[in-house]
């Protein structure tokens, strides 16, 4: 039987964060509510960013390089919308700089953006803390568990396990009985440009 609420829910699905990119001409600015960032090695491959599952890894099979990328969760206090941000290594270093001083990313305000308006221009940083005794965050999301829901894994597949670049590291060991994934017939759910965001280029 289905059943219809004349509400939405007052706990929403926290693993279905969008993911977003910085844009261009414009700057993406928001709260960061995550403790800390995670990132993994990725492959731009048939369209779409998926990430790096080494050996049995589709893109490495078909010679595709990787590139690491890293991810936090944003949220705009106006709109509030609240994503989960791509970031370049670049990007991630100097978010990571903030952490490793104050200890947590959450409650720090984040501006990113392209030093011009080409799509695959570099983008700058700024972070800093912000008042949020004013502001009801959200709660901090699972950041592995949201890319998982993402790049269509099962929660189970997809681990932090150590550190890259003095960041925590996420590993993905695909189990291909669990799921199969065909990109010519699954839509790419990721949408907009491929990354890019100011003070700091990446």
């Amino acid at each position: 039987m289905i059943h219809f609420d004349s509400a939405p829910p007052t706990e929403p699905n926290r693993h279905a964060l969008p993911i977003k990119r910085t844009p261009t001409g414009r700057a993406i600015v928001g709260i960061i509510t995550c403790h800390d960032l995670i990132g993994t090695n990725t492959h731009f491959h048939r369209g779409r960013t998926r990430p790096c599952t080494k050996e049995d890894c589709p893109a490495c099979g078909d010679g595709i390089p990787f590139r690491w990328h890293g991810y936090v969760s944003l949220w705009n206090p106006k709109t509030k919308e609240h994503v989960i941000l791509e970031l370049t290594a670049r990007m991630a270093e100097r978010i990571a700089e903030y952490r490793q001083t104050t200890g947590t990313l959450r409650g720090a305000r984040l501006r990113c953006q392209r030093v011009n308006l080409s799509p695959n221009a570099k983008a700058m940083v700024e972070i800093g803390p912000e008042n949020v005794e004013a502001l009801r965050l959200p709660p901090p999301p699972d950041l592995v568990k949201c890319m998982a829901t993402i790049w269509n894994f099962s929660h189970d597949e997809m681990t932090v396990n150590g550190t890259q670049k003095d960041l925590a590291r996420v590993d993905i060991k695909p189990n291909h009985a669990l799921r199969t994934f065909d990109p010519q017939v699954e839509p790419d759910n990721l949408g907009g440009k491929r990354n890019g965001n100011l003070i700091r280029p990446a």
